[in-house]
């Protein structure tokens, strides 16, 4: 009586699953150059934390986006922060508004994001 029982379908259907955590921490960078010096960007917090801050902040309908950000981010320079901190104070959402500039208002999960921001400018 007015239990809901969560269905493996169900699951999949409506929230971000371990397979999608790992291909958004794979695309973040690792590191990043600051005042000269290399500075580690995947550290500081624990990988099963990471995700449940992941699961929390990003639904199943903004995962593509979100990566695609974060590739196209790392190349233009706009990501430089401990994974953690990019998504508690929600960074993704401002590389998002970066990337509308640069393409407009359509999907920008199939845009080409091995190229950075310079790339994109027109002079």
């Amino acid at each position: 009586t007015g239990k809901l029982e969560v269905t493996a379908v169900f699951s999949d259907d409506f929230f971000i699953n371990d397979d999608l955590f790992e291909e958004f921490f794979e695309a973040y960078p690792f590191a990043t150059m600051i005042d000269g010096k290399s500075a580690t960007l995947k550290g500081g917090i624990a990988k099963e934390e990471l995700k449940s801050i992941y699961q929390s902040k990003i639904t199943l309908d903004e995962h593509e986006t979100v990566v695609a950000a974060v590739k196209w981010g790392a190349n233009s320079g706009l990501i430089n922060m401990r994974i953690d901190r990019f998504l508690i104070n929600e960074m993704y959402k401002d590389v998002i508004k970066a990337m509308r500039k640069v393409f407009g208002d359509g999907d920008l999960t199939h845009l080409p994001t091995d190229r950075g921001l310079d790339d994109h400018l027109v002079l």
